[in-house]
C-alpha cells in the first residue's frame, strides 16, 4: 500500500520514541541494580574492557589472536553468568537487564530482514486513516451522550435501547465476532451519532477507524485516480479496522462511483474486516438505486439495523425555541 510522506513521519516517529524510551527504561533499570549492587558493574565493565584489548590484539595482527579470543569468550561467558545470577538474585528476574521493546520482534526498528514489521505496518495504517479522517464533517461522540428520552415511549425506546447496547458490546468485543453493518432509518434518528460513538471508541482502543460520507471518499478515490491529489483512500479504506461509510444514497450517481464503492464494500467483506454504512433509503430504494452487484452484498452480507423514532435534531431544535421562550 502506498502512504503519504505524512503518514510515514508519523510512524517513524513512534518507532523512534519508542527505542528511546527502551533506552531510558533499560538504563534506570541498570542505575537501580547498580546502586545496589556495585559489583554488577564492575563485572559489565569487566567484559567491556576485554573486548577493548582483544580489538588491539586484532589489530596489531598478533599471531596468538585467535586463541585469546577464546579465551575472552570463555571468560565473558562466565562473567555473563555470573551478572545473570547476581541480577536474578537481586530483582527475580534473571533478563532485567535485557532492552525491553514494544514489538520484540522487530526489535522497535519497524523493519525484519529489510521488510516492513507487522508493528509497522499498524501504524502506517492507523496515521493513514487518522489523515483520512482530517478533513471529514462527522465529529466524533461519546456513548456516554446517549439519549433513550430521544425515542417514544414503548417499543421504539426499547428497540433503540437494544440497539444501543448491541453497539457498545460490539465494540468491547471488538474484533471477535463482529460483522458489517447497514444502518437504515429516516434522517435525524441518530445513525450517524451512534455510528460515530463507535469510531470514537474503537480509535480510543488503538484501532486503525476511517469516518466519512460516502460522497468525500468517493470524490478522494475519484481525485487520486486521475492524479487531481496525493493520497490512496481506496487502499486506506480498504486496510482499516473499522470504517464508517455515512449517508449512502447522497452521492452523485456514476459508474467510477459505484465501482469504486463495490470495491470498498467487496474487498473489505472478502478479508473479513467489519464496515458499519448508515443509510437514509429503504430496502427497496438501494435495491432501485444501485446495480445488482452492490445490492446483492449489501442486503446479504450486512447485517441490517432499522433505526426508528421521530427526528431526534428537530426535537432538539423545539427544546431550544421552548428554552428561549421560557427566558424572554
Amino acid at each position: 500500500m502506498k502512504y503519504t510522506q505524512k503518514t510515514f513521519d508519523k510512524a517513524e516517529a513512534v518507532l523512534s520514541q519508542r527505542r528511546k524510551d527502551s533506552a531510558a527504561d533499560l538504563e534506570r533499570r541498570r542505575e537501580r541494580v547498580y546502586a545496589k549492587m556495585p559489583e554488577v558493574k564492575t563485572l559489565e565493565n569487566k567484559i567491556q574492557s576485554s573486548y577493548f584489548e582483544l580489538v588491539k590484539l586484532v589489530a596489531n595482527h598478533e599471531p596468538n589472536a585467535k586463541s585469546a579470543a577464546e579465551i575472552v569468550r570463555d571468560n565473558n561467558l562466565a562473567t555473563q553468568a555470573r551478572i545473570t545470577m547476581l541480577v536474578k538474585n537481586l530483582t527475580g528476574d534473571a533478563d532485567y537487564l535485557k532492552p525491553r521493546f514494544v514489538c520484540e520482534k522487530c526489535r522497535d526498528t519497524g523493519y525484519i530482514e529489510g521488510v516492513r514489521c507487522s508493528c509497522f505496518e499498524d501504524l502506517l495504517r492507523t496515521y493513514a486513516a487518522e489523515e483520512l479522517n482530517e478533513s471529514s464533517t462527522i465529529a466524533l461522540r461519546d456513548f456516554a451522550e446517549y439519549r433513550p428520552e430521544f425515542y417514544p415511549e414503548g417499543d421504539p425506546r426499547k428497540h433503540m435501547n437494544q440497539i444501543y447496547s448491541y453497539l457498545l458490546k460490539y465494540c468491547r468485543e471488538f474484533p471477535r465476532g463482529t460483522r458489517p453493518m447497514l444502518f437504515i432509518g429516516r434522517t435525524g434518528l441518530g445513525k450517524t451519532f451512534l455510528a460515530s460513538c463507535m469510531a470514537k471508541k474503537l480509535a480510543s482502543d488503538g484501532f486503525s477507524v476511517a469516518i466519512g460520507s460516502v460522497s468525500d471518499f468517493m470524490r478522494k478515490i475519484e481525485d487520486e485516480h486521475f492524479g487531481r491529489s496525493e493520497g490512496n483512500t481506496l487502499d486506506t479504506l480498504l486496510q482499516a479496522d473499522f470504517v464508517i461509510i455515512d449517508d449512502l444514497g447522497s452521492e452523485f450517481s456514476s459508474p467510477f462511483y459505484e465501482a469504486a464503492f463495490y470495491s470498498v464494500i467487496n474487498g473489505r467483506i472478502n478479508q473479513k474486516k467489519p464496515t458499519v454504512i448508515t443509510t437514509n433509503l429503504t430496502k427497496a430504494e438501494l435495491n432501485n438505486k444501485y446495480n445488482e452487484r452492490i445490492c446483492t452484498r449489501l442486503l446479504n452480507e450486512f447485517l441490517p439495523i432499522q433505526f426508528v423514532g421521530n427526528d431526534i435534531r428537530q426535537q432538539k431544535m423545539e427544546n431550544r425555541l421552548t428554552k428561549n421562550q421560557r427566558k424572554v
